[in-house]
């Protein structure tokens, strides 16, 4: 039972470190430059936004992975395009790869 609460509590304290993250500048009261977006980046975002850049196959994503492209594409930097469907990097996106 002790076990179970637990989890419970650590999968909340998870929860609200990814609701900080999600946070956009503007919601904390920072005026979102290029600059100060692109210093938000983490490695793996980066990393994400060179990926999709080139073109290459990205692997199936597991729950962190999908939290950080939803997170980007909720900042513009990549969309997803049908038909085939697949990331395409923004101008935006480009423009964070050149500050990084």
């Amino acid at each position: 039972m002790v076990a179970e609460g637990f989890a419970l509590v650590k999968c909340a304290l998870i929860v609200d470190v990814y609701d900080l993250i999600d946070m956009l500048p503007s919601d904390i009261g920072i005026a979102p430059t290029s600059t100060r977006m692109t210093s938000m980046l983490i490695s793996a975002e980066i990393d994400f936004l060179k990926r999709v850049k080139a073109g290459r196959k990205l692997k199936p994503a597991d729950r962190f992975e999908d939290r950080l492209r939803q997170r980007l594409r909720k900042k513009g930097f990549v969309e997803v395009v049908k038909n085939p469907m697949r990331w395409s990097i923004t101008e935006a996106g480009l423009a964070a790869l050149g500050d990084s």
